[in-house]
């Protein structure tokens, strides 16, 4: 019964009450900001299951606001409770990008795209792209860390390119960051009756 109350009390928590996102990796200078949202959740809301591996898994449509004059974004997102929120082990990574374009100091991903003009590099999984969220069956809900990083012009780095590289790629070049953090959980189907 007490396991069941603890459930119950994460479920109704969400992510608002875990812990703060890791840190960017590589943050901007004088705390200077970008803003990241989308249209599809609110920072510490629900990823809509659409955009997870129990819908079509496309990844959400994000705008980064805020970008310097000459600047382009990279994106990383990564999952800093894989496997569990209580004994994480890895903060796995679900896509980067690097090289989207701004307009007027926007960049938008659109739904299940990069931006266009942009590279995107390896996930956790080996593939390059997206890889939606797929938390355990009965996991609290992971948060999901969407971070986009305003980078001095250009960066020199070939597609599928590994999260490090990137990081080692983006040092000494990121102008402003910001984030933007969604929750998932999976729930258990009950079982159909035969």
């Amino acid at each position: 019964m007490r396991s069941f109350a603890l459930l119950l009390a994460a479920l109704l928590t969400g992510c608002a009450t875990a812990p703060a996102p890791e840190a960017p990796p590589l943050a901007a200078p004088h705390g200077a900001a970008l803003r990241v949202t989308s249209p599809a959740f609110a920072d510490h809301g629900t990823i809509p299951a659409a955009n997870t591996c129990d819908g079509a898994g496309a990844s959400p449509p994000l705008t980064v606001e805020g970008v310097p004059a000459g600047a382009t974004v990279a994106l990383l997102v990564g999952d800093p409770d894989a496997p569990l929120p209580q004994a994480p082990q890895q903060n796995f990574t679900h896509w980067i990008a690097w090289n989207a374009p701004a307009t007027d100091g926007n960049a938008t991903f659109p739904e299940g795209h990069a931006a266009s003009g942009a590279v995107e590099g390896q996930n956790g999984g080996g593939k390059t792209g997206w890889t939606p969220p797929c938390p355990p069956q009965g996991s609290t809900p992971h948060r999901y860390v969407f971070t986009a990083l305003a980078v001095n012009g250009t960066l020199d780095l070939a597609a599928g390119a590994t999260r490090a590289q990137l990081e080692a790629a983006l040092a000494g070049r990121v102008l402003a960051s910001g984030s933007l953090t969604g929750c998932y959980m999976r729930v258990a189907q009950a079982p159909l009756p035969c």
